[in-house]
């Protein structure tokens, strides 16, 4: 089964504050595939990830349709919180995340049922936190 990783990054300057989103898609083989920045107003950094992933699963739709289906998809997230919540090992306690736990929960089941997420490494900053940064960046 063909391996897609998805880097996505949630930033908030001042939680809350600006804030910015960065997705990088490449596949397991390193080839790039699509990467891409929002700024997306004053937001805390929960949310921001979790937009983050929402995002970029709106962007695998565009580029995969239902061949997503038969796709291992592996999202890594800089954020622990958002990452342990999606992979169901961390309760939601904030009632303002739960939309948005649902509609990614949502996307999962009913578009990617081989995902799994997995926490980005710690010391070099991802592909997908400069964007997000370059995106609040003036």
């Amino acid at each position: 089964m063909e391996t897609i990783v998805v880097n996505v990054s949630g930033v908030s300057l001042g939680n809350p504050g600006p804030a910015g989103v960065g997705v990088s898609i490449v596949k397991s083989s390193g080839i790039p595939v699509q990467e891409f920045n929002e700024a997306i107003g004053n937001a805390y950094a929960d949310f921001a990830a979790y937009y983050a992933v929402s995002l970029a699963m709106q962007s695998l739709l565009s580029l995969y349709g239902d061949k997503t289906k038969k796709l291992k998809f592996e999202f890594r997230l800089d954020d622990k919180v958002v990452r342990d919540q999606l992979a169901n090992e961390l309760e939601i306690t904030s009632p303002a995340l739960v939309p948005y736990f649902i509609q990614v929960h949502n996307y999962l089941v009913n578009h990617f049922p081989h995902c799994e997420f997995y926490l980005a490494k710690r010391g070099k900053e991802s592909r997908a936190q400069i964007l997000a940064k370059e995106a609040i960046t003036p």
